[in-house]
């Protein structure tokens, strides 16, 4: 199941990840199930793997996309560590 809501309130910008903490930035919302987890880490560590390199992408694009692999990584262990079989 995979369920995206957003809504658009303003620009976001890579540079700015850290900063969204005001109501008034622009969000959104996923419902995913384990599965959905599990292959959006498969493309964050491939992009995390295959990173170009500044000044071809944005220092800041690798930063975010470590903080990406670790936030998915923890909702990867948390469903291991909570759903043993």
């Amino acid at each position: 199941m995979l369920v995206i809501t957003y809504t658009p309130l303003c620009k976001w910008h890579l540079k700015n990840w850290r900063k969204m903490e005001s109501k008034d930035e622009w969000g959104c919302q996923l419902d995913l199930n384990i599965d959905d987890i599990r292959a959006l880490y498969s493309v964050i560590d491939y992009a995390y793997q295959t990173w170009p390199g500044s000044p071809a992408r944005p220092a800041e694009e690798q930063e975010y996309l470590r903080y990406m692999k670790r936030q998915l990584f923890a909702m990867i262990a948390d469903y291991t560590f909570t759903h043993v079989e």
